[in-house]
């Protein structure tokens, strides 16, 4: 490795800040409040953090930092650190990368790097893409916040009127409805839910099954309030900068 590479500490993992790697930068998150502001403004190679932490665990908080952490750097790993056999069984059935505490770290991590450093591709999509919205509006973030927060209040009547047009089977307002919430859900960046709401209008052109259209319509649905639960999780990286 010849250039920096950065890894983010959340929490309290011990021994981790000790370590002496030659070209390797550590940098410490200690509140899960200061993740969001610290993750969009940053690109960091790894990301570790104990598996609980502030009364939760990674097992809740895993779709959240793997939303934050894309927007950073596409090629950024999470790395939870474990105290017991337990923790480890979650951590598998999650398909979430661990390493026991108990165990030397320092080896672990120049391996992690290295492979970190070779070209990959990923195609997640973030929850919303914070780093993203905020360059759409020049980082004017109360603009965009009291814009979200007006579609907020009409997000239930906007799925409703697609789910009863759907059940009408007037699949013509399905469509068109898909394609406006596309472009607002594009606007907020908030990827996985316009990916679905695009996934939904594709299907209607190309005539597909009742049931998949059906599917998608759920998952949009679940993507969207997905999308919400998020934003009022992380509202206060509107605040002006």
């Amino acid at each position: 490795m010849t250039e920096t590479a950065k890894l983010l500490i959340l929490g309290d993992v011990k021994n981790t800040l000790n370590q002496n790697i030659p070209n390797v930068k550590f940098e410490k998150c200690s509140y899960l409040e200061q993740l969001p502001e610290i993750v969009i403004s940053n690109d960091y190679q790894l990301l570790i953090m104990p598996f609980s932490i502030e009364n939760t665990n990674i097992i809740d908080l895993n779709d959240t930092i793997q939303s934050l952490i894309t927007q950073s750097n596409k090629n950024t790993k999470l790395l939870v650190i474990t105290n017991t056999s337990e923790e480890e069984k979650q951590c598998e059935n999650m398909g979430i990368m661990y390493y026991p505490a108990k165990f030397p770290i320092k080896t672990l991590l120049l391996q992690i790097l290295d492979k970190l450093h070779e070209p990959q591709q990923s195609n997640n999509l973030a929850i919303i893409n914070f780093k993203e919205l905020f360059i759409r509006v020049d980082n004017n973030r109360k603009f965009i916040k009291n814009i979200i927060d007006q579609f907020l209040l009409v997000k239930n009547d906007r799925l409703s009127d697609i789910e009863r047009a759907f059940a009408e089977e007037n699949y013509t307002i399905v469509k068109n409805s898909a394609h406006k919430l596309k472009g607002v859900l594009s606007n907020f960046a908030m990827q996985k839910a316009a990916k679905s709401a695009a996934d939904l209008e594709n299907m209607l052109k190309n005539n597909s099954l009742h049931t998949d259209i059906e599917d998608k319509i759920k998952e949009l649905t679940n993507n969207i309030n997905e999308a919400i639960e998020f934003y009022l999780k992380n509202k206060s990286i509107f605040d002006e900068k």
